[in-house]
Order: C-alpha cells, then sequence, then structure tokens
C-alpha cells in the first residue's frame, strides 16, 4: 500500500484476489473493496445509476462509466486542497468556481450497434449552468448548418458553441482560481492578462471572437493533403470585415516581428476570387492557409484544402452528405445537435 500526494488520508493499494488483480484508490480502498466483496457492504449493482443505464440499454454496451456528484460532494466536498502559499480551499468551493458543483450524475456508455461503434454521455446539473459547464450550452444545429465537407473525410467534429462569451467564461474561471493561489501568481496572470492586447495587436475577444459565428467544424481532407496535412478547421462568420481588419493587424504585427526574409513569410495569393494568407515557414514542406469569406473562415496546414473549401460551395467539387453516414451502416442520424463526431476507424488506421 502506498500514500499518494503526500496526504496519509489517500491510499494506492493493489493484491491478486481470484486470478485478478485488484486496483483500488482513495480511503481505505482496501477495507472498502473487501467489504464489498464479502457482502459486508452493498455492491455497485444496488446503485440508482447502475439500475437506470440497465433499463435504457437497447445495444451491445461494453463499458459503463458514471460519476455520482452527489455522493462525491458529500462525502469529500469539505477536504482541503493542498495549495502552498495561499488561503485554504475545500473541493466544493473549487468545483463552485468550475462550475461544477451542481453536476448530480455523470453517465457514459459505449459498445456496438450492427456495424457502428457508438457511445452516449447523458449529465444531469439541475439549475442555471455557470463555470465550464455553461460552455455546453450551444443553440442546436442540424446537417443543414453545416459548411461543405470533403466528400471523402475520414472524421469530422463539429459543435455549437458562443466562441466570445467561451473565452470570457475561461478568464473568469481561471481568474478566480488563481485568487486561492500565492498573492503573487495572482498579480502575475492578471499583469499577463491585461498585456495580451499589446502583444498580440488585437483584443482576442472583441477584436476576434466576437466576430465569428457559433458553428466550428474540424476535418480532414485526405485527397488534399498527406498524414494529416489536409486537416482543417472551419469557423462560421458574424462580420467578415471587420474579422478581416483584425487579421490584417494580425499580419502587420507579424511582419514587424519578423520580416520576410526571416524564417516566418506571409503571401497573399488570389484562388477562386478570394484572397488567400498563406504563412510560410522556413524551408519546410507545410505552410497554413487562411480564407475569410462572407459565411465561413477556413483555416488548413496547407494552402489546397482551403482552395478546395471554396470549390465544394460553388459545386465544383462533391461535399459529404449525411446519407453517408446511413450507407455506412450508423444506426441513428440525429436530425439536431450541438456536437457531432463522425470517424471512421478502419480507413484512418
Amino acid at each position: 500500500m502506498a500514500h499518494l500526494l503526500e496526504n496519509p488520508a489517500i491510499d494506492l493499494a493493489w493484491w491478486p484476489e481470484g486470478g485478478h488483480l485488484v486496483i483500488a484508490a482513495g480511503v481505505a480502498p482496501a477495507q472498502q473493496v473487501l467489504a464489498v466483496a464479502s457482502g459486508k457492504q452493498e455492491n455497485i449493482t444496488k446503485h440508482r445509476l447502475w439500475s437506470q443505464a440497465k433499463a435504457e440499454q437497447q445495444r451491445t454496451v461494453t463499458s459503463t462509466v458514471w460519476v455520482d456528484g452527489l455522493v462525491l460532494r458529500e462525502r469529500y466536498g469539505e477536504f482541503p486542497i493542498p495549495v502552498p502559499d495561499a488561503k485554504p480551499v475545500v473541493i466544493n468551493e473549487a468545483l463552485k468556481i468550475l462550475g461544477l458543483d451542481t453536476v448530480e450524475e455523470l453517465v457514459v456508455e459505449s459498445g456496438y450497434e450492427g456495424k457502428a461503434l457508438w457511445s452516449e454521455t447523458h449529465l444531469k446539473a439541475p439549475g442555471k449552468r455557470t463555470g465550464l459547464l455553461s460552455m455546453l450550452e450551444g443553440d442546436t444545429i442540424s446537417f443543414d448548418d453545416l459548411p461543405p465537407l470533403p466528400a471523402k473525410t475520414n472524421s469530422f467534429l463539429a459543435t455549437s458553441m458562443n466562441l466570445g462569451e467561451s473565452y470570457a467564461t475561461l478568464r473568469k474561471v481561471i481568474r478566480e482560481s488563481m485568487a486561492y493561489g500565492p498573492k503573487e501568481a495572482s498579480q502575475q496572470f492578471e499583469g499577463a492578462i491585461d498585456m495580451i492586447p499589446g502583444i498580440l495587436g488585437f483584443d482576442p475577444k472583441a477584436d476576434l471572437l466576437d466576430h465569428l459565428g457559433p458553428i466550428v467544424v474540424v476535418c480532414d481532407d485526405p485527397e488534399q493533403g498527406f498524414f494529416g496535412t489536409g486537416g482543417t478547421l472551419i469557423v462560421q462568420v458574424k462580420d467578415a470585415e471587420k474579422l478581416r481588419q483584425t487579421f490584417e493587424n494580425i499580419f502587420t504585427k507579424i511582419n514587424s516581428l519578423a520580416p520576410n526574409q526571416e524564417p516566418l513569410k506571409v503571401y497573399r495569393t488570389k484562388k477562386q476570387g478570394r484572397e488567400i494568407w498563406t504563412f510560410e515557414f522556413g524551408d519546410t514542406l507545410h505552410s497554413f492557409g487562411i480564407v475569410i469569406d462572407e459565411k465561413w473562415m477556413v483555416v488548413a496546414f496547407m494552402p489546397q484544402p482551403v482552395e478546395a473549401f471554396f470549390l465544394r460551395m460553388e459545386g465544383k467539387l462533391p461535399k459529404w452528405s449525411k446519407e453517408q453516414l446511413q450507407e455506412s451502416g450508423a444506426p441513428v442520424v440525429p436530425e439536431k445537435f450541438t456536437t457531432l463526431g463522425v470517424s471512421s476507424p478502419r480507413v484512418i488506421y
């Protein structure tokens, strides 16, 4: 048995049991495991979440994981968090800062349905969501809202979130967390935050994120790159003119720090009636491409996926459709969602 985090109350224990290796961590973990094994304490099948998960399973389940927030806060919420040279803070206070104090249960299940792998996550957090949880409350979107994706994409992740508000939330969470650390560290953080606009040449929220829409997509374009170089970020645009001005300021800042004779070079070219900004790093093969259209901002590891995106917009290249999900054997094709991830592990492998 070993102590964890230099805390004598937290132990890590391991031993062989009936042909299995048992590993347990926590307060008196060995005693708790043995109490369950001997029947002196109720086992996991008596838990309310176990019964709920079993009742809802309609598919082949290979793993089930859950977190009981109510029990964890009741048992460990008043435990102090060891923060050197700072005022004491208990776990419940830290959870409130993070916006996780209302989480009652988190259930994650995964398995198979036909030819498809599936996974579902259920989060129960009654009341107003704050902190990190508030970042999950994006507006629902549909396939019709998505940008044109590569017809042969092997994977993509699409989500809906308010980028400006998410940035402000993260700053708030970090600031409130730093208040419990050493005073000098908190002051240094505040100073660094105040210096960001001056260092970057723009305000990340007001000049960049607030001009972007809620739809964010990351995908690969295997026909326009190799070994991952076809990776593309596509973000919805709210105000293209202001966004372009922000990038003009960024490029001016870059050129002032690294003139074209230095390793970083910035080029402007016209393709498909749009201006592509290309960042070239020394003698490497990689050069980032960026285009800001009226509806979408496209960023890729190479300029080719950017150009291909607008060819798809104009109908000159085929694009991915949700029917491909059905053809591949996906059991469920949702009409509305806030986040959707699709991948083909066989092709990627």
